[in-house]
């Protein structure tokens, strides 16, 4: 039996299953009335011969029939989302790339990287979009951008990765610690300090990396606050959060009272690399990724590690 079914009405039955709420689902995810949405559920449910919600006075619930089918329209709606982006880029001006980077890589290499592909490539509109490992990898995947600049490790059989260089662990800290007299930190050297990393949904594989090797070192992390972005993280060190983590690129700049310390281990060196989706990629990407790894090769070991002075 085939039973035709309207997208929006989907849509909105997505929003209801994963909210559970239909003044939430209709005013947060959907931007329309509660009434108009729950009209739309009650159509659905009709069409189909089936109830898809238990509706109490406080909450709603999925039935059984509803569990199976937000498990399908979700890959459905996912399906058709990317089905549209790649018809929409492909019709695109050639001469355009999204570019995608954690806003925890190397600020100095990134800012370099722009204006040198800005200045060469005046015929070439790139847009550079300041985002995190997660979504710059997921957004690659699905062509909505062309390549990215993220950490490793990244588990994507889908893309190539091509690694640009690496960078020693560093930690951000207010002046008067105790760390900050040291040249050179050790991982044991954070046991009982409370520590300021990036956020679980911001890089949660380097995020995931790094309280693995401070596990290996034998240290309980204690984690006391998540930032988005190296400035967020510099300016909790102001406020006597923590100790701030991150790569040594991250720590270009750092606010008055704030010194940065590296460790040199060569086991907690991070690796950043550039992704784009496994094929044959467009001239202007094949340019871009070329130039990036230009880039890195030039600058070396004299412009990727900073000072650990204060």
């Amino acid at each position: 039996m085939s039973v035709n079914v309207d997208l929006d009405k989907l849509k909105g039955f997505v929003a209801v299953g994963e909210e559970l709420h239909f003044t939430r689902a209709a005013q947060t995810r959907l931007h329309v009335s509660q009434p108009w949405l729950s009209r739309s559920i009650k159509s659905l449910e009709s069409k189909l011969g089936v109830q898809l919600f238990e509706r109490h006075s406080r909450h709603v619930e999925l039935t059984p029939p509803g569990r199976r089918l937000l498990y399908g329209a979700r890959k459905i709606i996912h399906d058709f989302d990317r089905t549209v982006s790649a018809v929409v880029r492909e019709t695109k001006d050639k001469g355009r790339l999204t570019i995608g980077y954690s806003s925890y890589v190397d600020l100095r290499f990134m800012t370099e990287l722009q204006e040198a592909v800005l200045g060469e490539s005046p015929r070439v509109n790139i847009n550079f979009e300041s985002s995190s490992c997660e979504e710059t990898i997921l957004r690659v995947q699905n062509r909505e951008w062309d390549c990215g600049i993220v950490m490793l490790p990244v588990d994507a059989p889908h893309l190539d990765v091509i690694p640009l260089f690496r960078l020693p662990l560093a930690a951000a800290m207010q002046k008067a610690h105790r760390l900050a007299k040291r040249r050179a930190l050790r991982l044991e050297d954070l046991q009982s300090e409370r520590l300021i990393i990036g956020g679980k949904r911001r890089d949660l594989r380097f995020r995931s990396w790094l309280l693995s090797r401070l596990s290996e070192a034998g240290v309980a992390a204690r984690i006391a606050a998540e930032a988005a972005s190296p400035h967020e993280a510099q300016y909790l060190v102001t406020r006597g959060a923590g100790i701030a983590l991150a790569n040594s690129g991250a720590f270009r700049t750092s606010p008055e009272g704030v010194v940065v310390r590296l460790f040199p281990s060569e086991l907690v060196q991070i690796q950043t690399a550039i992704i784009v989706c496994k094929g044959r990629p467009s001239s202007p990407i094949a340019a871009f990724v070329n130039r990036a790894v230009q880039m890195a090769k030039k600058l070396g070991k004299s412009h990727l590690p900073m000072s650990s002075a204060a």
